[in-house]
């Protein structure tokens, strides 16, 4: 297994990536296995979305993965939207009020 220190700015410590791994809080480390060294990028504003990427490659639009850092609502660095797991407690995620004069 590869692993990687959970603060370590590669795909697989990354929020985004979507590849085999597995993760350890307690030793603050990210698992990856050698045969999967590959995962799509699910990041909503980067290039790489939706393209392979290995274990090890870096992009400015990395966010560290949920399960090392714990759950954090709110907004991101990126202005996204990290979800928690009681959605219905956010008022910035209900929707906006249409104003009147529009139609």
């Amino acid at each position: 297994m590869n692993n990687f220190l959970n603060t370590t700015r590669r795909c697989a410590t990354c929020h985004w990536w979507e590849g085999e791994r597995i993760s350890d809080p307690k030793q603050n480390r990210v698992y990856t296995p050698r045969h999967a060294v590959l995962g799509d990028c699910r990041s909503p504003v980067s290039w790489w979305e939706g393209r392979h990427r290995t274990t090890d490659s870096v992009c400015s639009f990395w966010q560290q993965w949920e399960r090392v850092r714990g759950p954090a609502p709110g907004r991101t660095r990126f202005g996204l939207i990290t979800l928690g797991p009681e959605m219905s407690d956010y008022e910035y995620l209900r929707p906006m009020p249409v104003p009147a004069d529009r139609p």
